[in-house]
């Protein structure tokens, strides 16, 4: 995961120092991505995961699982699949695709990490 506190020292101190954005520093250590796009990455490779697991299995169930309750009433509140169909919408991801681990894999932006 990509952090502050993974930079070293001195470019840290720069950072709480200068104010400098994140853009910025992004750009100058060559990352690409942020930690939003990382995590949503983390939950598609998981929500792939689960999905092709066994029918009975206790995580697809839970998965599955709708409140009978109603919500408060307001706004309403983005739930976790939510998230998961508009990261799904966003790099072109097909219900039924996570099938094809390498296909899953590759749409989900997860790339094997060299050594």
């Amino acid at each position: 995961m990509s952090s502050y506190y993974q930079l070293p020292p001195v470019l840290f101190n720069i950072v709480c120092i200068k104010r400098i954005r994140n853009v910025t520093i992004r750009q100058q250590i060559g990352l690409e991505e942020t930690i939003v796009k990382e995590i949503e990455q983390n939950q598609l490779t998981w929500y792939g995961h689960v999905q092709r697991m066994v029918e009975g299995r206790l995580l697809k169930i839970a998965l599955k699982w709708m409140p009978k309750q109603k919500r408060a009433g307001g706004r309403p509140k983005k739930n976790w699949m939510e998230g998961i169909r508009k990261a799904m919408n966003e790099r072109n991801l097909n219900e039924g695709q996570w099938e094809d681990r390498k296909q899953w894999r590759l749409g989900v932006g997860q790339r094997r990490k060299a050594f």
